[in-house]
Order: C-alpha cells, then sequence, then structure tokens
C-alpha cells in the first residue's frame, strides 16, 4: 500500500530539505500537530508549534523524533504509549505540561533540551 512503512525496510521520514526551517503551525486545530498512526516512522528536523494539545503524539511503534524544535503546546510537547521510540538532540519549549510523558516500553530520550 503506498505510503505505509509496513516494516524498518520501508520507513516514512518527514524532514526538512536544505538549511531552511520547515514549521509545522497548529493555531487552527483543535488536534495534535502531528500525529503518528502508523510504525517505522522518523520525524527530523521540524518545527513544531502552536498546539492545542501535544506538540507531537506518537499511537506507533519503533518511530524515531530528532532534531526537532517543539514550542508553544498546550499539553505535552512530545507524549507516545507506543513502544521503542527513539527522541534525540529535540528542544522543548513552554508546554502546559511536561514536555515528555512516555507510557512505552524501550523508549530511549538521548540529548534532549528542555526549557
Amino acid at each position: 500500500m503506498p505510503g505505509r512503512a509496513v516494516d524498518r525496510a520501508l520507513p516514512i521520514t518527514y524532514r526538512k530539505y536544505g538549511a531552511g526551517r520547515v514549521i509545522v503551525d497548529g493555531t487552527l486545530s483543535v488536534e495534535h500537530v502531528f500525529e503518528v498512526i502508523q510504525d517505522f516512522v522518523s520525524i527530523e528536523g521540524l518545527e513544531i508549534q502552536n498546539s492545542s494539545k501535544d506538540g507531537i503524539r506518537i499511537n506507533s511503534d519503533s518511530c524515531v523524533v530528532t532534531g526537532c524544535y517543539i514550542y508553544d503546546v498546550n499539553d505535552f510537547g512530545i507524549s507516545t504509549d507506543s513502544d521503542g521510540i527513539l527522541f534525540e538532540r529535540n528542544v522543548i519549549a513552554h508546554t502546559g505540561k511536561d514536555a515528555f510523558e512516555i507510557d512505552g516500553e524501550f523508549c530511549n530520550t538521548y540529548h534532549n533540551t528542555v526549557l
């Protein structure tokens, strides 16, 4: 099925291209700015802002969030109850709740900054 990462050999990656910034703005949304519902998804180098809920919500296993700047969200910067998630080198600022809510197993956080 096109657009679906069915295994780790075929991941879906959302990342900025080049030196510019990619801003995902949730100002007009009442949901999470970015919600992952498929396994083996990577989110790299995005700015995620202005969420009425979580900045990133992960409902799938074996995903990666790296190099993102997440700010001005009403709930958690990043939340998950899934397993095997890697959070690395993200900056999270100005959240209504904690920067992370991690309820899954085998999740790892490395070199993140919480402001």
